[in-house]
């Protein structure tokens, strides 16, 4: 088993948010970019499932815990769930507005 020191954790900690805070930057802009009309709804229903299947990884994540006894196993789920994100968002990514309704309205 490895250990790290809290330096290391706490560098790690920062990088991460680093990363994270320039990529999470840019989902409100284009939300309003390309859903223009309907960005209220679809930021809401993106922040209500954000909290719903935070909840649950919550769950999952001390389920995987006391399962293995080890946080490896929480890692790799998690890298796991990041990279399939990661090619969904990119799978889709238009960059073209969005129509929701059949009516025109944009």
């Amino acid at each position: 088993s490895s250990s790290v020191t809290p330096a290391e954790a706490t560098g790690w900690l920062v990088a991460f948010h680093l990363c994270y805070a320039a990529t999470f930057g840019g989902f409100h802009p284009y939300v309003q970019e390309v859903g223009t009309s309907y960005a209220g709804r679809l930021i809401a229903l993106t922040n209500s499932c954000s909290i719903g299947l935070g909840i649950l990884g919550n769950l999952a994540t001390g389920w995987l815990l006391e399962a293995t006894g080890t946080y490896t196993s929480v890692f790799w789920v998690t890298a796991g769930l990041y990279l399939t994100s990661l090619v969904a968002f990119l799978a889709v990514l238009k960059g073209a507005p969005i129509k929701l309704s059949k009516s025109g309205a944009s």
